[in-house]
């Protein structure tokens, strides 16, 4: 039996990191869908499921998100003691830490799926090339006749931007101030 370590923390900002060892996708994907049906009650979503290396030691790192409620160290606890079990009968890799984190409040949309469950946030989008003269904008994220809009501001002037998601760069969930 792997010996587990549990490690609940909240992260609020996200970094590159990178696999210590690799499951096979199609093994961390199941993994990662068991997970979620054990915590489907909760209204949790589990964001991401990593492994890497922090100071030498292993670490699953899970990343949740809750549309309910926000992420908060009692969630996180939860869904921990959720997952713990199901880890110990899938997982056989030696000794690990269990990390169960926030996705975060500012965290990057990684396919169309993602952009489309977050229909209505607050986003900054970067552009591969300019559209109506704009390579970055932030504004609430729209979805009207087939194309994304963007409903933001510039110098102080309301301004709805349309745009195909193949126009984009990248897109991350932003903060409004």
């Amino acid at each position: 039996m792997a010996k587990v370590y549990r490690c609940v923390t909240i992260h609020w900002q996200r970094r590159v990191e990178f696999p210590l060892f690799h499951l096979c996708w199609e093994i961390m994907e199941k993994l990662k869908t068991k997970m979620a049906e054990n915590v489907a009650d909760l209204n949790v979503e589990i964001v991401g499921v990593n492994w890497l290396s922090e100071d030498g030691k292993k670490i699953l790192r899970v990343m949740i998100d809750c549309a309910t409620a926000p992420v908060d160290l009692d969630l996180c606890a939860k869904v921990s003691g959720r997952i713990d079990e199901l880890l110990d009968e899938t997982l056989d890799n030696g000794e690990y830490f269990l990390d169960v984190c926030s996705a975060g409040a500012e965290r990057f949309l990684h396919d169309e799926t993602e952009v489309r469950a977050s229909v209505g946030k607050y986003v900054r989008v970067t552009f591969k090339q300019p559209q109506d003269k704009l390579t970055e904008f932030k504004g609430y994220l729209g979805w009207e006749n087939g194309n994304y809009t963007l409903d933001g501001f510039i110098k102080s002037r309301k301004k709805i931007l349309t745009f195909a998601y193949a126009t984009v760069e990248k897109i991350q969930l932003s903060v409004k101030i």
